[in-house]
């Protein structure tokens, strides 16, 4: 049979182990938590670089297109200078009756 001094001893014993489990596993929730700020901080430095990649590759995609936008209205106006001087040539060779 089981007597009051064994059931205090084994309900001691209990909350002496549930005091050592919460300290483990507040010490574990303390380490994921310092892991995961450490992830979070590092994915913002990325974010943060990959940013500033992609603007300086805006600076110069821009730059690109000024510089192709220039040289096709060169080469359109030139065409439209080529077709304006066959068209006059051809009115002016062109036989009016």
């Amino acid at each position: 049979m089981v007597t009051k001094a064994d059931l205090e001893r084994a309900e001691t014993g209990l909350k002496a182990e549930i005091v050592r489990s919460e300290a483990a596993l507040q010490a574990e929730i303390a380490r994921v938590e310092a892991a995961l700020r450490a992830e979070i901080t590092a994915f913002r430095g990325e974010v943060r670089t990959n940013l500033a990649r992609m603007n300086d590759g805006g600076e110069q995609l821009r730059a690109t297109v000024a510089g192709m936008e220039n040289r096709l209205l060169l080469r359109l106006g030139g065409a439209v200078l080529v077709l304006l001087g066959l068209l006059f040539a051809a009115l002016h060779v062109w036989p009016l009756r």
